[in-house]
C-alpha cells in the first residue's frame, strides 16, 4: 500500500507490527495507541529506520506501555509535528534531543513519570503550539524563563507537576512574545506560592486558567483581569485569596462561562454585579466567608446553570429572582445561615435538576408541589434543617429522583408507601455506553452525602448513585414493603426514627444495595434470612431495636463480625455476639430449612457410598490380578476366623472337662 498516507491501528491489543511498516515511504500519520510496544524494542527500532521517517508527521503512541526511556529512534523523525506519549511508564530526564526535534507543534508528554526539570533548550521548539506535561510528579521547577519565547504556543498544561516556585517568578515568562499567543495555561496543583503577578493581565487571548490547589494568597483587584477580555474559565479554588470579589467583575471579564473561587477565604458581600454575568453558565464562590443576603437581582438574560454558594456565611432567605434564570439546572446553598419557609418562587424553576438546602435553618413543611413544579429533579437534599409535617406523597411521581435525602428533620407520620415507585432508583446502571442515559448531569456543585455511614464531599455524578435517606425524624409505623421494589437503591438509611413491625423477608429483592441501617427504632421478629443473599451490601446497621432470635451467620452474612451491628437488641443471640441461643431459641430457625438440609446429607451420604462401591466393583471385573489379590485376601481372611475359633473352641473344650 504504497500511496497510504493515514494509518489507525490503535486499540488493538495483541497486535503485532511487522518490519514492513517502515516501508511505507508516503505515510504521514501512524495512531498505534493502546498497542503493547514495551515487548519488541528491536522490532520498533527496525520499523523506525525505514523510509517512514522522512513522511511522518503525525505519530500517537499513548497507553503503549513504554518504559524508561523514550525510545531514541523518535529522534530519527525530523519532520515529525506531532507526538503523543501520553500515559506511559517513562520515568527518565527530559532528553536534549528531543527539543532538537524544531519541527514538532503539539506534544503530550502527560500521566508518565518524568523527573528533573524542564531545560532550558526548550525554545529551540519554535514551532510548538501545545504542550502537555501534566502529573509527573517528579518534575521539578523552576520554569526556564525561556519558555516566554515560544511565540506561537497557545496550550500550557503543567498540572499536577512539582513546580514549587514564587508566582511572581514564574510571571516573567508572560514579558516573552508568549503573551500574544498563549490561549489555555493550565497550572493546578504544582505549589505555585505567593500573589498572583499582575503580569497575568498582559494574556490579551487567554480563554482558560487553571490555578486551582495551589498556596495563591492576596487580594484579586480589577488590575489581575483589566485586559483579560476573551477569558471564558477561570478557576482558583483551593487557594488562600482574601478580600471581597470585585464589584467590576462583569467589566474586565464579561465573556466568562465558568467562574470558580470555591475554597479559599473570599469574605465581603455577594456583590450585585454577578448578576449581571451575561455568558456565565457555572459560578461557584462555595467554602468562602461571604456574608449577607443574596442579592435580588437575577434575570432571564442570563445563561446561568449552575449557582454554587454553599458554606459560606449568607443569611435571610433565597431571593424571589432566582427562578427569573429559566437555563438554572444546579442550585447549591447548604451550610449557610438561610432561614424561611420552603420559598414558594422556587415553584417557577422548571429547569433544576439538583436542588440542595441542606444544612440551614429552613422550617414548616415540605411542599406538595415540587414534583409538578421540577419535573426534571434528580437531587433533592433537604437534610439538617427544621422541615416538619408528613413525607409528601407526591414526591414518588418524580421521575428522575436518585438522591433523596431529608434526614435531621421533625418530620413524622409514617413513610408512604408510594415511596416504593421512584422510578429513577429501579433504573438499571449497567447499560453499554453514557449515551443510554437522556438526563445525566455532570453537576460542578458539590455535596455532603452520608455514603456507608461516612459522610463524603461528593463531586456529583448523578447516575452512579442511588440514595434513600430518612433518618434522624420523628417517623412511625412500620417499613412499607414496597420500598422493596427499588432494586437499584445502593444506600437506604432509616435510623432514629420510630419505626416499628417486621424487616419484610422481600428485602432481599435489594440486590444492588450497599448500605443498610435501621438502628435506634423499635423495629421487632427475626433478622430476615434474605438478608444472606445480598452480594453488595457492605455495612450493616441493626442496633437498638427488638430484633429476636438467632442471627443468620451464613453465606455473605459472616463478614458482619461486628457486635456493635447488633447491640440494644436483648432478645437476639448467636455469634457474633457473646450470648448462646437455647435450644427454644434455636428452633425459631425454620424446621422446613433444617429438614432440607439433613435430607441433602443424607442423599449425599448414600450416593458416595454407592459411587465407591461400584468403582471397585467395576475395577475388579475388568483387572484380573485385583480380582486374585481381593479373593486371596477373603480365603486368607477366613482361614483365619477358622483356626481362631477351633483354638477358642478347643480351649473351651478342655476347660470344661477340668470342672
Amino acid at each position: 500500500m504504497g500511496s497510504l498516507k493515514i494509518l489507525d491501528i490503535s486499540f488493538n491489543q495483541g497486535l503485532s507490527l511487522p518490519r514492513s511498516l517502515g516501508n511505507l515511504c508516503k505515510l504521514q500519520a501512524l495512531f498505534l495507541s493502546g498497542l503493547d510496544l514495551s515487548q519488541d524494542t528491536a522490532k520498533s527500532q527496525q520499523i523506525f529506520s525505514g523510509c517512514i521517517v522522512q513522511s511522518l508527521k503525525v505519530l500517537e503512541l499513548a497507553e503503549t506501555k513504554l518504559q524508561g526511556d523514550i525510545p531514541y529512534w523518535v529522534n530519527s523523525l525530523k519532520n515529525l509535528q506531532w507526538l503523543n506519549l501520553y500515559d506511559n511508564q517513562i520515568n527518565s530526564t527530559l532528553p536534549p534531543w528531543l527539543f532538537n526535534l524544531t519541527s514538532i507543534s503539539f506534544l503530550d508528554l502527560s500521566y508518565n513519570d518524568f523527573h528533573g526539570s524542564i531545560p532550558s533548550i526548550i525554545e529551540n521548539m519554535y514551532l510548538l503550539e501545545a504542550i502537555y506535561l501534566d502529573f509527573n510528579s517528579h518534575l521539578e521547577g523552576p520554569i526556564p524563563m525561556t519558555l516566554g519565547n515560544l511565540c506561537k504556543l497557545q496550550t500550557l498544561s503543567l498540572e499536577g507537576v512539582n513546580i514549587s516556585q514564587n508566582f511572581q517568578e514564574f510571571g516573567g515568562i508572560f514579558s516573552g512574545c508568549i503573551k500574544n499567543s498563549l490561549q489555555s495555561l493550565n497550572l493546578g496543583n504544582i505549589s505555585l506560592r505567593g500573589a498572583i503577578p499582575k503580569s497575568i493581565g498582559q494574556l490579551s487571548n487567554l480563554a482558560y486558567l487553571g490555578l486551582e490547589n495551589n498556596n495563591l494568597e492576596g487580594v484579586l483587584t480589577q488590575d489581575h483581569f483589566a485586559n483579560l477580555q476573551k477569558l471564558t474559565t477561570i478557576d482558583l479554588s483551593g487557594n488562600a485569596l482574601t478580600g471581597p470579589i470585585s464589584s467590576n467583575i462583569n467589566g474586565t471579564m464579561s465573556q466568562l462561562v465558568t467562574l470558580s473561587l470555591s475554597m479559599n477565604k473570599i469574605n465581603g458581600m455577594v456583590p450585585f454585579t454577578l448578576c449581571t454575568l451575561a455568558n456565565t453558565q457555572v459560578l461557584d464562590v462555595s467554602l468562602n466567608y461571604l456574608s449577607g443576603k443574596l442579592p435580588n437581582c437575577w434575570n432571564n438574560n442570563s445563561q446561568f446553570m449552575v449557582l454554587d454558594f454553599s458554606s459560606n456565611n449568607i443569611s435571610g432567605g433565597i431571593p424571589n429572582s432566582i427562578c427569573s434564570l429559566q437555563k438554572l439546572e444546579s442550585l447549591h446553598l447548604s451550610n449557610n445561615s438561610l432561614s424561611d419557609v420552603f420559598p414558594t418562587s422556587l415553584r417557577e424553576c422548571h429547569s433544576l435538576i439538583t436542588l440542595d438546602l441542606s444544612y440551614n435553618n429552613f422550617f414548616g413543611s415540605i411542599p406538595h408541589w415540587i414534583a409538578e413544579s421540577m419535573p426534571n429533579l434528580q437531587v433533592l437534599n433537604l437534610k439538617f434543617n427544621k422541615f416538619s409535617g408528613y413525607l409528601p406523597t407526591q414526591l414518588s411521581s418524580l421521575p428522575k429522583l436518585h438522591i433523596l435525602d431529608l434526614s435531621h428533620n421533625n418530620l413524622s407520620g409514617s413513610i408512604p408507601r408510594n415511596f416504593g415507585d421512584f422510578s429513577g432508583m429501579t433504573l438499571s446502571k449497567k447499560m453499554d455506553g453514557l449515551e443510554d442515559f437522556d438526563y445525566i448531569v455532570f453537576s460542578m456543585g458539590y455535596m455532603l452525602l452520608v455514603i456507608k455511614g461516612n459522610e463524603y464531599k461528593c463531586k456529583i455524578i448523578l447516575f452512579l448513585l442511588n440514595i434513600m435517606d430518612l433518618s434522624c425524624n420523628n417517623l412511625h409505623g412500620s417499613i412499607p414493603e414496597e420500598l422493596t421494589n427499588l432494586s437499584e437503591l445502593e444506600s437506604l438509611n432509616l435510623s432514629g426514627n420510630h419505626l416499628t413491625g417486621d424487616i419484610t423477608n422481600k428485602i432481599g429483592k435489594m440486590r444492588e444495595l450497599e448500605s443498610l441501617d435501621l438502628s435506634r427504632n423499635n423495629i421487632s421478629g427475626i433478622i430476615p434470612p434474605s438478608l444472606e443473599s445480598m452480594d453488595f451490601l457492605q455495612r450493616l446497621n441493626l442496633s437498638y431495636n427488638n430484633l429476636s432470635g438467632q442471627i443468620p451467620f451464613e453465606k455473605h452474612f459472616t463478614t458482619f463480625d461486628d457486635p456493635y451491628i447488633y447491640i440494644g437488641n436483648l432478645e437476639l443471640c448467636g455469634p457474633p455476639l457473646s450470648i448462646n441461643c437455647s435450644r427454644d431459641e434455636v428452633l425459631t430457625t425454620p424446621t422446613s430449612d433444617v429438614q432440607e438440609k439433613d435430607i441433602w446429607l443424607h442423599l449425599g451420604i448414600c450416593s458416595g457410598f454407592i459411587t465407591g462401591l461400584w468403582a471397585v466393583f467395576i475395577i475388579m471385573l475388568f483387572k484380573r490380578t485385583w480380582r486374585v489379590a481381593y479373593f486371596r485376601y477373603v480365603d486368607n481372611m477366613c482361614d483365619r476366623m477358622y483356626v481362631a475359633i477351633l483354638v477358642k473352641f478347643t480351649i473351651l473344650k478342655r476347660i470344661s472337662r477340668q470342672i
